[in-house]
């Protein structure tokens, strides 16, 4: 009998430690879905950016015969929860597996241009 004892024991801190374990991983899940869905707008623009510079890059290997392109305006429209925390204006992408009445979300829009000769 104390053999059956010390493994029904030893399953029982298993399942303390499972338990435990899981917490903790829910916990980080709710972390990294708060991060996922929470963007800084100076990020969003900077992300702009960057998407216009690696799209002219592409444009530029892809371009035969002397023939250059450019892409002079990107405009971006983004739905979310618009919010401010500090100094950053923040915007929460809704989650899609949530029905949000479109009424309660907010717009940023952006649009970046190349300015010649900078």
């Amino acid at each position: 009998m104390p053999e059956d004892t010390t493994t029904v024991q030893e399953l029982r801190d298993q399942i303390a430690r499972l338990i435990t374990e899981n917490l903790r991983l829910q916990e980080r899940l709710r972390d990294a879905e708060r991060e996922r869905n929470e963007v800084a707008v100076p990020a969003i623009a900077a992300a702009l950016v960057r998407s216009i510079h690696e799209a002219e890059e592409a444009m530029a290997v892809e371009a035969s015969g002397g023939v250059s392109y450019a892409i002079p305006e990107l405009e971006v429209t983004l739905r979310g929860y618009v919010s401010q925390r500090e100094e950053a204006v923040l915007l929460h992408l809704p989650r899609p597996e949530l029905s949000i009445p479109p009424e309660h979300l907010g717009t940023v829009r952006m649009t970046a241009a190349s300015i010649p000769g900078t």
